[in-house]
């Protein structure tokens, strides 16, 4: 009887601190997303045209049944622009998908940011959870990750969608490295956290690969264990299989029509370098007024991770080699960030970073998936209670401080003001003049008629070659009176046709799609097998697992 109420007990308890977890973890998901509740538009961030005419795009291709388009018909006044090409957007079918539905962008917007935010918290909370088995250690890591500096940055100032994405899977690459290297070699952890990165940012996703592979290389003993090396390859076979639809046509993009790229309207890289105090300062007294650089990491997820090196994190009584390692690599980062770092000396190499302070991003996911460990492993208990409730009103506080200096700081904005806003114009072919574009998009529409997105029907007289008004790329595809013509990219970096018919002088009609050249036809049918693939694999796995229970 007494070890059945001894049982009961311990299901109580369990239950009881499942349900104070979840309430823990929605008051710091409801605090971290404030704004959105309490304000009827959305924070006019650095990027929040950028990415809701990406969203607008997307929309306006899905409801006529057109998906992955890679080109963006309405920009440029119908000359098209292939974000889609160089930059992800399968993501964005989900705000788009909200459009559909009958919500307004700015409302699609706001709710996919929401549920960014919560993506974010849970990836943390379970990947923590499996690394270190402890509910507490995965909600103070939750916490530390939802109510980070960088965070807010990003979501309410910077607006950068991509890198917001990138926050939901970064967790899962770490859980899966861990996997690989210490765990009992779980490699899809691994798989998906880098396939839901490439598919957010591409730029994260490069260093996120570097990341990984310094991880992967100090640790070059546990591949001795070939079981762990098979577990690594299988990650990076579904990775690359599921990722192939975007990375094999961006690729080909950049072989063969390269873009402006960079085109340096921010200035060197080495000009958003910081003070080595400002790395880590969350309090920015000029948020909303200084265009760059944001807030540091804080300096309460910064006192951790020095208590987690001081102290250092055991497991089966020897120091965690992955808190050690993720910490370490952490403040190197950081260090990157500053003026300390020879910025003007290697700028020609990196200018694609654009901002040295892009690594706050990975020392603060670091950090976050650390902290709750590393508060755990603070003795005795009741100095660890002591210090745990410290951070946490601590990091609650720069964040509401920081919360209420955005919200008086900032406009917010009810429809998206530049619509088919292309940014710094980084994704247009090399050749392409500015001035030229422009010109010619003044009257390209009068020239041209829509018959679905991505298919335009022209009238032109009948010389040898013809340019049309549309921005080149790689995939397009045109038909002279029904018959395949000859496409080819002009000097200026547009669409030229090669017409068969020219002799006759007279007018004929033209339709020219972008189609998608034989590699993205080809790259679509290797992910979607990959998939199929892989679900059927885990689905057999699952079975199997069963059966043999």
């Amino acid at each position: 009887m007494n070890e059945e109420n001894t049982d009961l007990k311990k299901m109580g308890k369990d239950a009881g601190d499942r349900w104070i977890g979840i309430v823990v973890f929605a008051v710091v998901f409801i605090i971290s997303i404030l704004p959105f509740l309490l304000y009827k538009g959305i924070p006019f961030g650095h990027d929040t045209s950028f990415h809701m005419s990406r969203i607008q795009s997307v929309y306006e291709a899905m409801i006529q049944g057109k998906f992955f388009v890679g080109v963006y018909a309405d920009y440029f006044n119908g000359m098209g622009y292939g974000n889609g090409l160089f930059y992800p957007d399968f993501f964005l079918y989900i705000p788009a998908f909200f459009m559909a539905m009958g919500a307004s962008g700015a409302v699609a917007y706001k709710l996919f940011l929401i549920l960014l935010s919560l993506s974010m918290g849970l990836t943390m909370y379970f990947s923590v959870k499996k690394v270190w088995v402890s509910q507490e250690a995965a909600l103070l890591s939750s916490a530390l990750y939802m109510l980070s500096s960088y965070h807010l940055t990003d979501l309410f100032i910077r607006s950068t969608l991509g890198e917001l994405t990138a926050f939901v899977f970064l967790p899962l690459v770490i859980a899966g490295v861990y996997e690989i290297l210490w765990g009992d070699r779980n490699w899809l952890w691994l798989s998906l956290g880098m396939t839901g990165v490439v598919l957010s940012h591409l730029l994260t996703s490069v260093i996120t690969f570097a990341l990984c592979v310094i991880l992967l290389a100090i640790n070059w003993k546990a591949f001795k264990d070939r079981s762990r090396l098979v577990a690594l390859l299988k990650a990076a076979a579904l990775a690359l299989g599921l990722t192939a639809f975007f990375t094999l046509p961006f690729l080909e993009q950049m072989v063969k029509n390269p873009v402006w790229g960079d085109t340096g309207l921010l200035g060197s890289i080495a000009d958003w370098a910081v003070a080595p105090w400002a790395t880590i300062l969350a309090l920015p007294t000029t948020i909303g007024v200084q265009y760059v650089p944001p807030a540091g990491i804080g300096l309460f997820l910064t006192a951790v991770a020095v208590t987690g090196l001081v102290l250092g994190v055991k497991r089966k009584g020897e120091r965690d080699p992955l808190v050690f390692q993720l910490l370490i690599m952490g403040f190197v980062l950081l260090l990157c960030a500053t003026t300390i770092f020879p910025w003007r000396l290697l700028a020609g190499q990196l200018q694609t970073l654009q901002f040295p302070w892009r690594f706050y991003f990975f020392t603060t996911a670091f950090f976050a998936f650390c902290g709750g460990a590393v508060l755990k492993a603070i003795p005795p208990e009741k100095y660890q209670r002591a210090v745990i409730l410290v951070v946490l009103i601590g990091t609650l506080g720069s964040y509401t401080y920081n919360l209420n200096a955005m919200c008086t700081t900032r406009n917010f904005v009810e429809a998206n003001p530049y619509t088919t806003f292309a940014a710094g114009c980084e994704y247009l072919p090399k050749e392409t003049r500015y001035d030229v574009l422009t010109t010619k998009a003044a009257d390209a529409a009068s020239r041209m008629t829509w018959e679905h997105y991505n298919e335009l029907t022209f009238l032109v007289s009948a010389p040898a070659d013809v340019e049309l008004p549309l921005v080149y790329y790689e995939g397009y595809s045109a038909w002279e009176d029904g018959q395949p013509a000859a496409v080819y990219r002009t000097s200026g970096g547009f669409v030229g046709v090669h017409l068969t018919d020219a002799g006759n002088g007279g007018t004929v009609t033209l339709k020219v799609v972008f189609t998608g050249t034989a590699l993205r036809k080809a790259s679509g049918i290797i992910s979607l097998v990959t998939l199929a693939g892989g679900a059927a694999w885990f689905i057999i796995r699952k079975r199997g697992k069963k059966i043999g229970q």
